[in-house]
């Protein structure tokens, strides 16, 4: 178990060091595509600003062409042990689609006092992941 905890600490494809307001500020100016992989109902409950959802269990039915491939999409799902959002992200960058881990979930956006979007606050998120 200690190497499958180091390994997965290894994985190029994971941010560790990730200054919150910094990712904010990215996903608000369009730099990066943050992508929820939890399902839809916990997206709905609430989501760190500005993301997109794709749920882990839709990834195979999921229209990939839209996305950018240039490594701006950052994945994030339940926190840090997640394996949804590791193997989320494997899954995209088989396909072509270069997309990194943050290690984190929206439990530990919201333990650095940052604000959780919820549905009635932006509809314009939910669903479109193809845009912007």
């Amino acid at each position: 178990m200690r190497e499958v905890v180091r390994e997965a600490l290894r994985d190029p494809t994971r941010l560790e060091a990730v200054d919150l307001g910094d990712l904010a500020e990215d996903v608000a100016a369009g730099r990066v595509r943050l992508i929820d992989l939890r399902p839809r109902e916990e997206f709905a409950s609430g989501r760190i600003p500005g993301a997109h959802s794709l749920p882990f269990k839709e990834l195979d039915s999921a229209e990939l062409d839209d996305l950018p491939r240039d490594g701006s999409i950052i994945v994030y799902c339940r926190g840090p042990w997640c394996v949804m959002a590791q193997k989320g992200v494997v899954f995209l960058n088989e396909r072509g689609v270069r997309a990194r881990l943050i290690p984190l979930g929206v439990v530990d956006w919201q333990a650095q006092g940052m604000v959780l979007e919820h549905e009635l606050d932006s509809a314009s998120t939910a669903g479109q992941l193809a845009e912007t």
